[in-house]
């Protein structure tokens, strides 16, 4: 299984001008995107996510304030990556149980390989330990 790891997307640009950050898919991003969304107006330290995926692959990219997201494996190994530049994105395939904590006005971007599907969520955190043992 692969397990959750952070990337940087490339930034055209100059500092007096500004940057354009390019994802584009199967080539910086490893798996056709189906499904775009975005998550904002969450109160300070707002706790999202406390779930993980049977098939669906995500990127996640702060594109303003910060999102630290801490990701449990399988195996029940914790990581925790902090994202707060619109430049660098977090890789979490399937089977990975992430919950995330945003800034003040955090401003986060999802790209996702999957249509939104009910029956690929575990939502229980029991129920997504006991499918590994």
């Amino acid at each position: 299984m692969t397990q959750p790891y952070l990337f940087e997307f490339p930034e055209i640009g100059a500092p007096e001008k500004g940057f354009i950050t390019v994802a584009e898919n199967l080539k910086n991003i490893p798996f056709e995107v189906k499904r775009v969304f975005w998550t904002h107006s969450i109160p300070a330290q707002a706790i999202r996510g406390n779930h993980a995926h049977y098939r669906n692959q995500q990127i996640l990219v702060a594109l303003q304030g910060s999102v630290t997201v801490i990701t449990t494996s399988p195996s029940g190994e914790e990581k925790s990556f902090e994202l707060h530049s619109p430049d660098q994105a977090l890789y979490l395939p399937p089977n990975v149980w992430r919950i995330m904590n945003y800034s003040e006005n955090a401003l986060q971007l999802v790209l996702s390989s999957e249509l939104y599907d009910e029956t690929d969520y575990i939502r229980d955190i029991s129920d997504f330990q006991n499918q590994w043992k």
